[in-house]
């Protein structure tokens, strides 16, 4: 909030902190990134009724952020809501217009999942864990990169309408993930290639029945990444990373020379060269990350994984606030039926996405040593959820179709299974984000060693009492759930 609302006064990085280096300090008003989070973060179990609510004021005065190095492109929009006249309106507004983007995103996903089958609409909200909806739900860049990562596995994974020109959705994914992270370019290589290898397409096969102009508009967005470095801090890995996507013509080269090789000598050595290349890049990672090698950082840096994995459904707020562990375990039985689906349909579909994953985890150990941190939990889980937010959509996808060779989209390909077994994991990701949203509603009213009993609850200075946002939150994912899920015209004409 506070590097928003000085980048739109014209202060893009703000003042050093003599005490803190990490830090920088910006005139905005008085009441941007209050209250101060002092007394309970990092303290499970503190409530957040400690802080003080008291409405500031909208004068200016010198705030710090930590936040200033980030790229600029998510803080455009929630930076304007600091210029409202009244400072009781700001917060609010300020999420809201956060929220703005991954909102057209999310339900630009979900209208072009739902025209495929049932399936893939359930796989798309267990995707959407809950570290998915409270990144979108506050002010921070990884909502728009969440948001941004589902449309393009959205847009790959399901062909658009026959009589479309050009597809938006895949353009707005493309660029959302691209800038507004300096991880988005790598995730963006991860997003098409594991699609393309998966389902056997090739990358330009998205450009070649597209105007002109819109593949410029590709082509610049690719550029944004290492303009933004250039500007931010141009070491070695921030280049490294701008520069992923050029790994996408490679993959093309590659695959108009072997995807119909059917000899298993070339297949085997199509296999190699990949291995090879995902190696040379860690190792090249490794030389220019800040320091000297540590084998004990990596090791340190690879017993957090399950951390990781953990935070992926959700450790909210502070890294304080975990999603119950049922919520947990229904998260992880519903992607592994998804898997399981899978396997039984089209082995390479499971084996493609299980690679995948282990690729994700790699990439987040080389990321953490990539930016010189030696303490081992730099990483956070949604770091990784643009990526990992369409492994459940890939899980229910099947070679061939949908596919960009079609002239149209064929939703005849899914399997009678798949849509059987939409309710199921439609309702196990209707239940995981309930359980996530309680969970965080009595850590923030009590601390997690609080009474459950909602009607003791502190409502922390929300306008409304916490029993009736837990019954607003069932009540509209309720709705949400049954929108995704009622068949379309075409699938009862089908069925």
């Amino acid at each position: 909030m506070v590097a928003s609302a000085g980048l739109v006064r014209g202060d893009r990085v703000g003042e050093p902190l003599e005490s803190n280096p990490r830090l920088r300090m910006f005139q905005v008003p008085e009441m941007v990134g209050r209250p101060d989070p002092g007394c309970w973060a990092f303290q499970p179990e503190v409530a957040v009724g400690c802080a003080s609510f008291e409405t500031d004021s909208t004068a200016l005065v010198a705030s710090a952020s930590s936040s200033a190095h980030y790229p600029p492109w998510a803080y455009v929009l929630p930076g304007l809501a600091s210029y409202v006249p009244a400072p009781t309106m700001y917060a609010y507004l300020a999420r809201t217009l956060m929220a703005a983007i991954p909102l057209c995103l999310m339900v630009g996903a979900l209208l072009r999942v739902r025209s495929s089958n049932r399936g893939a609409g359930a796989a798309v909200l267990l995707g959407l864990t809950p570290i998915a909806w409270f990144s979108m739900s506050i002010v921070n860049p990884s909502a728009l990169a969440i948001a941004g990562g589902l449309a393009l596995w959205a847009a790959i994974l399901v062909a658009p309408p026959p009589k479309r020109r050009f597809d938006l959705l895949l353009l707005a994914g493309w660029i959302t993930t691209l800038i507004v992270r300096r991880d988005g370019p790598l995730w963006v290589l991860l997003i098409v290639s594991t699609a393309c290898l998966t389902l056997s397409i090739r990358p330009s096969s998205f450009l070649h029945r597209r105007p002109t102009p819109l593949n410029w508009l590709f082509l610049g967005a690719a550029l944004v990444p290492v303009a933004t470095a250039s500007i931010t801090g141009l070491n070695g890995t921030n280049l490294l990373l701008a520069l992923a996507p050029i790994g996408l013509l490679a993959l093309d080269w590659a695959m108009s020379r072997y995807q119909f090789a059917s000899d298993k000598k070339s297949k085997r050595r199509q296999v190699f060269g990949w291995v090879l290349i995902g190696v040379l890049a860690i190792l090249g990672a490794v030389q220019l990350s800040p320091g000297t090698f540590s084998p004990s950082l990596w090791l340190l840096v690879a017993s957090n994984t399950g951390n990781h994995l953990q935070q992926l459904v959700g450790v909210l707020g502070w890294l304080d606030t975990p999603v119950p562990v049922v919520g947990l375990f229904l998260f992880w039985i519903g992607l592994g039926a998804l898997a399981a689906l899978a396997f039984l349909d089209d082995s390479v579909i499971a084996l493609g996405a299980t690679v995948a994953v282990v690729a994700m985890v790699v990439a987040a150990w080389v990321l953490e040593v990539g930016q010189g941190a030696t303490y081992g939990q730099y990483w956070q889980g949604r770091y990784s959820m643009p990526f990992f937010v369409g492994i459940p959509l890939l899980l229910t996808s099947r070679r061939g179709n949908p596919s960009w060779r079609s002239e149209r989209l064929d939703i005849n390909a899914q399997s009678e299974a798949l849509g059987r077994l939409a309710w199921p994991v439609g309702v196990i990701a209707w239940l995981v984000m309930n359980i996530g949203f309680v969970g965080a509603v009595h850590r923030w009213a009590v601390g997690i060693g609080g009474t459950w009993a909602p009607q003791r609850w502190d409502t922390w200075g929300a306008p409304l009492h916490p029993i009736v946002l837990i019954l607003a939150h069932i009540v509209a994912s309720t709705g949400l759930l049954l929108s995704v899920l009622r068949p379309t015209e075409k699938q009862i004409t089908h069925e």
